[in-house]
């Protein structure tokens, strides 16, 4: 399912005319999270494929909760459900939350950043990049276009 881009709220020409204050207001928590979710769910990762320092999202969503950690700022964040039956038998999805095991399609997929492990959710996105790459490679679409 395409998660449509979220656009950032602006301040109205006419007051922004007036001031120096930012133009954009920022997200909401809503459309905040209704982005991560975007974010999070990409598979083509063009983010990191176009970005100047290569920034690799789920590693980036780690710093911040370690950032955040310290000075006791509630951190959400929302893991990507890797859906392949939507009922959690398959453990696609399988993280380790507060030392438990938790299944992001069916307990979250939202969690409290700062009980995330990090380093196993990592590494288990990257246990079968290869064989994802060589897939991709292969692929040929027989949908019929539009």
């Amino acid at each position: 399912m395409k998660i449509e881009r979220v656009s950032m709220p602006e301040r109205d020409p006419q007051a922004r005319s007036r001031t120096f204050e930012e133009v954009n207001e920022g997200l909401t928590e809503e459309l905040a999270r209704r982005e991560a979710q975007r974010c999070l769910r990409c598979k083509n990762a063009p983010c990191t494929a176009g970005c100047p320092v290569t920034v690799r999202i789920p590693e980036f969503v780690a710093a911040i909760a370690e950032m955040t950690r310290p000075h006791g700022i509630k951190t959400i964040v929302s893991l990507n459900p890797i859906m392949v039956d939507g009922t959690g038998m398959c453990g696609g999805c399988r993280v380790t939350i507060g030392g438990e095991t938790k299944f992001a399609c069916v307990d979250g997929p939202e969690f409290d950043g700062h009980q995330v492990d990090f380093d196993e959710m990592v590494l288990r996105s990257k246990r079968f990049a290869r064989e994802e790459r060589e897939s991709m490679e292969r692929h040929q679409c027989r949908l019929p276009q539009r």
